[in-house]
């Protein structure tokens, strides 16, 4: 009782390695197959269903911990996931609903009730926003390589470059890293590819629908590109079109607006959340490290 583990899902390359550069190389390793019927379906024509990943973990970790005898379930889950992505019918759909803090604070109740009161289920990071958590992990150089948050390349343990899930990632991560060690990790500069324009505006919401994925909020993409231009200006390189155009669109030229939405949520600590009180202690001396 009381060891930490790690706990992965048909695990990759990425998962795997992440784990051991943290220093837990023996993790709960659990498979999962997708029944043949529905493939056998897909290939007939029907579509998927949506699968709520994050619910299935919740469920997942409740039982292998259970198992473990282990005292808390923790997820890194962070306060962006509770904006929605579009309104239908008056009803505000989430994409990354199993990941809000709605769905946290329901599952415990639901757990506590119907499962188990001796496994405590929280997320760890939801007190931050998720350009909070960029900077944090900028801060750990050991992690650049190994991770990676694509769904298209997961297969081929790649970047695509092209989702919104990896133009999210390099607009949240371009502020706090040096645009060298951005290359190594995505390749190449993504503000200079013109195809990737139309993924920002959408992240921004000057384009509707937010993107299905799992990305911060609109407020928190329009910081980051307003921190995209002030970067290349400190760095005294040319600001890309695509920089410019957003930037006027946006009103980023108003230093008095950038200001106030930086410390509305680079300085913001979200008050619902169910961190216990070390763990508490703990993100917020990292906070104080980074002066964040």
């Amino acid at each position: 009782p009381g060891r930490k583990r790690c706990l992965i899902l048909n695990p990759t390359r990425a998962a795997l390695e992440s784990v051991q550069i943290v220093g837990y190389p023996e993790p709960l390793v659990v498979e999962r197959t997708i029944d043949q019927n529905l493939l056998k379906l897909n290939q007939l024509g029907y579509l998927n269903g949506h699968t709520p990943f994050s619910a299935y973990l919740a469920f997942l970790g409740a039982f292998v911990g259970t198992l473990h005898e282990c005292k808390n379930i923790i997820v890194s889950n962070d306060h962006s996931t509770d904006e929605g992505n579009v309104l239908f019918h008056d009803l505000e759909i989430n994409h990354q609903y199993s990941k809000s803090f709605r769905f946290e604070k329901l599952f415990r109740e639901y757990s506590a009730r119907y499962l188990t009161s001796q496994v405590q289920y929280f997320s760890f990071l939801r007190p931050l926003y998720e350009i909070q958590v960029s900077q944090l992990f900028a801060s750990y150089p050991e992690h650049h390589f190994s991770f990676r948050s694509c769904n298209v390349g997961q297969k081929e343990d790649r970047w695509c470059g092209e989702c919104a899930k990896c133009v999210f990632v390099y607009i949240s991560l371009f502020p706090f890293l040096s645009p060298e060690r951005m290359k190594e990790i995505f390749g190449k500069d993504y503000y200079l590819k013109p195809k990737i324009e139309p993924v920002i505006r959408a992240l921004v919401g000057l384009k509707e629908p937010k993107p299905f994925e799992c990305i911060g909020t609109k407020e928190e993409s329009i910081l980051a590109v307003a921190l995209a231009i002030r970067r290349y200006k400190d760095l005294g390189g040319k600001i890309p079109s695509m920089l410019v155009s957003l930037g006027k669109e946006l009103g980023l030229d108003d230093t008095k607006t950038v200001q106030l939405l930086e410390d509305k949520i680079k300085k913001r600590w979200n008050s619902e959340h169910f961190l216990p009180e070390e763990y508490v202690k703990l993100l917020k001396a990292a906070l104080v490290k980074l002066k964040i």
